[in-house]
């Protein structure tokens, strides 16, 4: 059976399109804060690459090299910068898409990565982080001075910050407890990662300065990954969960009792890594075994 998977766009409009290219494994998308642009990566053979969808000019294009393999965009908050994971500078050979797995929290042992910035349209490449590890699914800070990481540089798998400018070594936001995918608050002062509760993984809201965690009480069932805060939307945080059984996508309060709102877009049934705009697109992946749909 053929598998695949495809990056999709809901306007504000609430009509949808694929952005990714025909047949291939394609994840991940982040949308700029505007909506008017939306990257993600992936490939339909060899190293996956970033690419770059302009929602006007309905324009795709690759920003990095096929030569090696890029994964993990992120827009800043701004929209002005990107952040990604990249193999470029590892004395490993890292993956290609024909041997990635279709989940795609799991990279394979062994490969490292490292944590890159660059400007919105690919140039002004700048490495940030080196070493032997593997450092992945990086965020940028509001106010754009720290990216956060996830990074098996103390033996597992647990959240990193660094300076933009690589200037200063990482300092690690957890200490020997399991999180991945981070993503800052809106005040910069916490992290959303989701990691171990028990047999499940949920969302935890993580102290940037000392590192103390709190559940985010609205997501009490499921696993929960990809946790993501819309500019202009403090109160809330979209994540894809498997609260009612397949992936889908949620919105979960920080505070309060209110409860989670379902909002996988009508004809999907299931839906992974929502980002949003400030306008209201919806950028999002979708998995399929057997095809891409």
């Amino acid at each position: 059976m053929k598998r695949g998977a495809a990056v999709h766009l809901q306007l504000p409009d609430g009509s949808i399109q694929r952005i990714s290219p025909d047949d291939g494994l394609f994840y991940q998308a982040s949308i700029s804060r505007s909506g008017h642009e939306v990257v993600f990566y992936g490939a339909r053979s060899g190293f996956p690459r970033l690419w770059r969808f302009e929602t006007g000019a309905l324009r795709i294009e690759p920003l990095t090299s096929a030569e090696y393999g890029s994964r993990h965009p992120s827009f800043d908050w701004q929209g002005n910068r990107l952040t990604f994971a990249s193999d470029r500078s590892s004395t490993v050979q890292g993956e290609t898409v024909e041997k990635m797995s279709l989940s795609t929290s799991h990279v394979k042992a062994g490969v490292q990565m490292h944590i890159y910035v660059c400007n919105a349209d690919g140039s002004g490449v700048a490495q940030v982080t080196e070493g032997p590890y593997l450092d992945h699914r990086p965020s940028f800070s509001p106010d754009g001075r720290w990216i956060a990481f996830a990074s098996t540089r103390s033996g597992q798998t647990e959240i990193w910050r660094v300076p933009v400018d690589g200037s200063a070594d990482p300092v690690p936001v957890t200490t020997g407890v399991q999180a991945f995918r981070p993503w800052f608050t809106p005040d910069g002062a916490s992290i959303l990662a989701y990691g171990p509760d028990g047999d499940r993984h949920r969302i935890w809201r993580i102290n940037v300065e000392t590192g103390n965690r709190t559940r985010v009480g609205s997501d009490d069932k499921g696993n929960t990954h990809g946790p993501f805060v819309q500019p202009g939307c403090e109160e809330r945080v979209l994540a894809h969960s498997t609260r009612e059984g397949s992936w889908g996508l949620w919105e979960f309060p920080l505070e309060g009792s209110e409860p989670p709102t379902c909002v996988t877009p009508a004809g999907f049934e299931s839906a992974a890594h929502g980002t949003r705009s400030e306008n209201g697109a919806l950028a999002f992946d979708v998995v399929a075994v057997g095809g891409v749909n």
